[in-house]
């Protein structure tokens, strides 16, 4: 079949008649955002959120015509119009850092708020949640992020636990607080808003903890947990510790276990009294690489801790009575039958362990006891 010469001819008029089309339809709606009324303005947000989606050349032309701080403004007022704002402002954020300036610029922030006690607040949490995480990637830059937002952190923390919240919600959530956990300012405050136990909550969903524990490890780090978050979070790690088939999740909850732990003797025994011990011994033997070497290296603690306690112990019966009342046994013969239970529990987890791994000790003259390696360093190498 011959193409018609004119074809090309006609594509290119209905190309420019569809860019002209979309020119004026941009004019119109700029037009109607900056001088309508409040009604003609949220359909104007509406359209330009649609013109948006076109491209990435469309959307800084449309932040040079100034409805970034229009759109802004529409925020602050609440309502429809200003779901409608935020949706626009999710579209004009995409792919442009400059855009996302403009927005933090214009003080979006503090105006979010005051979208989340109206009547619209369930179908607005997807959206200012999307884009808190599109605006948290300025925080690797030299903009100056506001870090006085407690009211949203308490939403982002809120919704990473809530039982309504969609998954959608949840990721963005958990997104921002990942990005945000990398400034000090931001992880004191997510510390003290309980940003801990959330994230340890998350880190129960498959889907979720990898970045959990992530954001976990930035944040422990900073302070030493209170007391009241302690063995919430090392139950949850130890939980995550046990997953055999997510190594990746298995090497973040032993790093921020050994960090919780380091020079803490608090913290190995509220870890030791949890049933910590067999479960490293199990990471030691069948983890990855990087999770054996973490787990080995806790068990060097807990070992030494243990001498530590056994030392204090026999300084202690020294200095009691050397005649044992009846009934009683005597300190040494209490010590050697603890130190006898202790080792037959150990023996019996590590058979258990070797057996479910298809080994054999002696067979592949693996070292049981070169796992408990003593450590005068505290420090953490991996």
């Amino acid at each position: 079949m011959i193409e018609s010469p004119l074809k090309p001819l006609n594509e290119a008029i209905s190309a420019s008649e569809m860019e002209e089309k979309t020119a004026l339809s941009l004019q119109r709606a700029v037009k109607q955002l900056h001088f309508g009324c409040p009604a003609e303005r949220a359909i104007a947000a509406r359209e330009i959120k649609d013109l948006a989606r076109a491209d990435l050349r469309t959307r800084r032309s449309l932040a040079s015509l100034g409805v970034v701080p229009s759109l802004v403004s529409m925020v602050g007022c609440g309502g429809s119009s200003g779901v409608a704002a935020v949706e626009a402002l999710i579209e004009l954020a995409h792919g442009t850092y400059t855009n996302k300036a403009l927005m933090v610029e214009a003080g979006l922030l503090p105006k979010l708020p005051h979208l989340l006690n109206t009547p619209e607040s369930p179908s607005i949490t997807n959206p200012i949640t999307t884009l808190l995480s599109s605006l948290s990637t300025l925080i690797n830059t030299t903009l100056s992020f506001p870090s006085n937002s407690t009211n949203l952190l308490q939403f982002l923390i809120h919704t990473l636990t809530s039982a309504t919240a969609t998954d959608a919600s949840k990721s963005a959530s958990l997104a921002t607080l990942s990005n945000l956990s990398q400034k000090l300012d931001f992880a004191h405050a997510m510390l003290s808003n309980g940003a801990m136990r959330a994230l340890a909550r998350a880190s129960f969903d498959e889907r979720l903890s990898e970045t959990a524990l992530s954001t976990m490890g930035n944040l422990v780090t900073v302070k030493r947990l209170a007391a009241e978050e302690d063995e919430s979070v090392v139950k949850a790690l130890m939980e995550v510790l046990a997953w055999e088939g997510r190594p990746k999740c298995r090497e973040l909850a032993l790093y921020v276990l050994m960090v919780l732990a380091h020079k803490s003797g608090m913290q190995r025994r509220t870890m030791a009294r949890e049933g910590v011990v067999p479960l490293l011994l199990e990471v030691a033997l069948l983890g990855s690489t990087l999770a054996r070497k973490r787990a080995m290296r806790m068990l060097g603690w807990f070992k030494e801790e243990r001498e530590r306690e056994g030392a204090g112990a026999g300084a202690g019966a020294c200095s009691g009575p050397s005649t044992p009342r009846k009934g009683v046994v005597v300190g040494g013969e209490c010590r050697r039958c603890m130190k006898g239970m202790v080792k037959q529990s150990l023996d019996r987890n590590m058979e258990l362990i070797v057996r479910r791994a298809g080994r054999s000790v002696s067979g592949d003259g693996f070292d049981v006891g070169s796992l408990l390696v003593s450590s005068s360093s505290k420090s953490l190498p991996y």
